[in-house]
C-alpha cells in the first residue's frame, strides 16, 4: 500500500489567518464612509492578501495532486471534486442565501439580476463590470468578495484534469502562467483600443497566474527540496522579501498592471517556504491560536462583509465622536466576525470537513 502519512506544511494556517484578517482590516477602512467618517486613508491590502490566498491554494493543490499521482499512478478527479464541494459549497451557498435575504429584508435591495453569476460560480464577472464602471451587471450587496471564490472554483474545474492528463506538471504550470500573461496583455490592449474597460477588469479579476506560481513553487520543493532550502537561507533574498512585504503592508508596491499579481505571488511563495522551513520564523505562524484562526479563515473571509455592514448600520446612528465611532467599528467588526466564523467552523463547517476527509487519497492536515 502507498504511504498515506498526512502531509503537513508548517505555518500555512498562520498565513491564511494573516491574509484573512488583512482583508477584514482593509475592508473596514474602506467601509468607514458607511458610518459617516471620512478618514482620508485607504488600507489597500485586500487584493494582495487574496493573491496570497490564490498562491497558497495553487501550492497545496499542486503538491497534493502530484503526490496522489505518484502514489497511485493517476488522479481521482471525482474524489477531488467531492473534497472541494464539501469544503466550499455548504458555506458558499449558505451565506449566499443569507446575504440575499438580508439585502432584501434589511437593506431593501431589489436588484438581484446578477444572481445567476453567483449561483454558477462566475461572480468575478459582475465584479469586473463594477471595476470597469459599467452598469450592465452589478455586484450584489455583501457578495462582492465572492469574486475570489468564483476564481477558485473555475481553477478547480480544469486544473486536476490537466495534472492528470499531462505527464509533466511543470509543462502544465509554465503553460498556464504563459497563457495568462498573454491574455492579460491582450485584454489590456483590447480595453485600450475599444475603450471598454471590462476586458482588462475581467482579466485582472481572474489571476490564474498566482495559482500557477504557487504550483511551480510546490513542484520545485517536491523535485528539488535541497535547492529550495539553500534559496531560503540566502540572506540577501530574505532582505528583498522583507522589503517587498513592508511595501505591500503600506500599499506602496506599484507594479505595471499586467504583472501586478506576480510579485505578490512571489512574496507569498517565499513566505510559504520560510514558514515551513524555518525553525524560528520572524512571526510564529505555528502558534496554536494562530493555527486555529487559519482553520477559521474561510469563514472569516465569507462572513466579514455582512458583519461589517450590520455593524456600520448600528454605529452610524450613535451620537459619539468620529474617533469613538472608528474604534467601535474596528473592534465590533473584528470581534463579531471572529465569533461568527468560530461558530460556523465548529458547528457547521467541521461536519463537512469530516466528510471531506473520507475522500482524501493523500491525507493532508492543512
Amino acid at each position: 500500500m502507498p504511504d498515506q502519512k498526512s502531509i503537513h506544511f508548517n505555518g500555512l494556517n498562520g498565513i491564511r489567518a494573516i491574509c484573512a484578517l488583512a482583508v477584514v482590516v482593509s475592508h473596514i477602512f474602506l467601509g468607514l464612509g458607511n458610518i459617516g467618517v471620512n478618514f482620508g486613508y485607504s488600507f489597500g491590502l485586500a487584493t494582495s492578501a487574496v493573491t496570497a490566498f490564490f498562491t497558497l491554494s495553487g501550492f497545496l493543490i499542486t503538491y497534493l495532486l502530484t503526490q496522489e499521482k505518484m502514489f497511485y499512478g493517476t488522479i481521482s478527479v471525482r474524489k477531488f471534486y467531492l473534497r472541494r464541494i464539501l469544503r466550499i459549497w455548504p458555506l458558499y451557498f449558505g451565506y449566499l442565501l443569507v446575504a440575499i435575504l438580508t439585502d432584501y429584508l434589511i437593506f431593501h435591495v431589489s436588484d438581484f439580476s446578477s444572481a445567476g453569476f453567483y449561483l454558477l460560480f462566475f461572480p468575478n464577472i459582475p465584479f469586473a463590470y463594477d471595476n470597469a464602471r459599467i452598469a450592465t451587471f452589478s455586484q450584489i450587496l455583501f457578495l462582492g468578495h465572492f469574486w475570489s471564490l468564483g476564481v477558485e472554483e473555475q481553477f478547480y474545474a480544469f486544473y486536476p484534469w490537466l495534472v492528470k492528463l499531462f505527464k509533466k506538471s511543470l509543462v502544465v504550470l509554465i503553460g498556464m502562467l504563459s497563457i495568462m500573461l498573454v491574455i492579460k496583455v491582450v485584454a489590456k490592449y483590447c480595453s485600450y483600443k475599444t475603450g471598454n474597460a471590462f476586458w482588462y477588469a475581467w482579466a485582472e479579476s481572474t489571476p490564474f497566474e498566482a495559482m500557477a506560481i504557487g504550483g511551480l513553487a510546490a513542484w520545485t520543493y517536491k523535485e528539488y527540496p535541497s535547492v529550495v532550502v539553500k534559496i531560503v537561507k540566502w540572506k540577501f533574498l530574505q532582505m528583498v522579501v522583507t522589503a517587498l512585504i513592508l511595501l505591500l503592508l503600506v500599499d506602496k508596491l506599484k507594479i505595471i498592471n499586467p504583472f501586478s499579481h506576480i510579485v505578490t505571488a512571489f512574496v507569498a511563495v517565499m513566505v510559504i517556504y520560510y514558514a515551513h522551513l524555518f525553525k524560528n520564523p520572524w512571526i510564529d505562524l505555528r502558534n496554536k491560536y494562530v493555527d486555529y484562526l487559519g482553520k477559521m479563515s474561510y469563514g472569516i473571509y465569507v462572513y466579514h462583509p455582512m458583519v461589517l455592514g450590520l455593524t456600520g448600520l448600528f454605529i452610524k446612528g450613535l451620537a459619539v465622536s468620529a474617533a469613538v465611532k472608528i474604534l467601535l467599528f474596528f473592534t465590533a467588526t473584528i470581534f463579531f466576525t471572529l465569533v461568527v466564523a468560530y461558530c460556523s467552523y465548529k458547528y457547521f463547517e467541521k461536519y463537512f470537513l469530516n466528510l471531506k476527509s473520507r475522500y482524501a487519497l493523500v491525507k493532508n492536515s492543512d
